[in-house]
């Protein structure tokens, strides 16, 4: 992967926690609640890229395809659904 493109998703991660944190500050949780939500979604952040990632290269090793026209057609479906 390019530095470029690992840097992006180390963006919109954060940004989607940061979004979570301002969330859960709104919401008066004690300490200990908020703590085991911020774990789960850490532990979120970490397994699904990685989930992603594995799925994608397992998926592109049986179909003989381009990358590029496979994302196309997901985005398309998330789109139309």
């Amino acid at each position: 992967m390019h530095l470029f493109l690992i840097l992006m998703i180390a963006i919109s991660l954060s940004m989607d926690a940061f979004s979570l944190a301002l969330a859960y500050g709104t919401l008066n949780l004690s300490m200990k609640k908020a703590g085991i939500l911020s774990a789960i979604v850490g532990i979120y952040h970490f397994f699904m890229p990685l989930l992603g990632f594995f799925m994608g290269s397992f998926i592109l090793h049986f179909l003989d395809m381009d990358p590029d026209v496979l994302v196309f057609f997901v985005l398309l479906f998330l789109g139309i659904s």
